[in-house]
């Protein structure tokens, strides 16, 4: 596995692989499809796999317009806000690792900038915020 970013906030931002899960999502044909894959899948992965799955989604909540990012897609209601908090769930607190750590950085400087009243799907965004794991804390991020 590649080093993660220096903690500088842009560096994460414009990092290649963060950027390529945000395309790969925003491109899809079928993005409820999926969520519901990787909800689906939350229940049945390994620890690796689960942390994985954390940083592409991760990455999609941090990068994506703060509107997508809470938008319910689908029959399941899900959004990638909401499937980041059930992902983060299942993960648990510690041990998270330098790119889920890093994305988490840029998500949570995301919530701060959101505040208390939050655009778009207020209770997707306090959802996450109730789940959000303590942090390290970063220099730039």
């Amino acid at each position: 596995e590649e080093p993660a970013p220096s903690c500088d906030a842009e560096a994460w931002e414009a990092h290649p692989r963060l950027q390529r899960h945000l395309r790969r999502f925003s491109n899809h044909a079928d993005q409820a499809a999926v969520l519901s894959r990787y909800a689906r899948a939350a229940g049945v992965l390994d620890r690796p796999s689960l942390l994985r799955h954390a940083c592409h989604v991760g990455a999609w909540v941090a990068l994506l317009p703060i509107e997508v990012a809470a938008q319910a897609i689908g029959d399941e209601g899900l959004s990638p806000v909401l499937l980041l908090a059930q992902l983060l769930r299942s993960v648990g607190g510690s041990n998270l690792g330098p790119w889920l750590c890093g994305i988490l950085h840029l998500v949570a400087g995301r919530l701060r900038r959101l505040g208390r009243s939050p655009r778009g799907r207020a209770d997707h965004w306090r959802t996450l915020r109730s789940c959000m794991p303590r942090l390290p804390r970063r220099a730039a991020v």
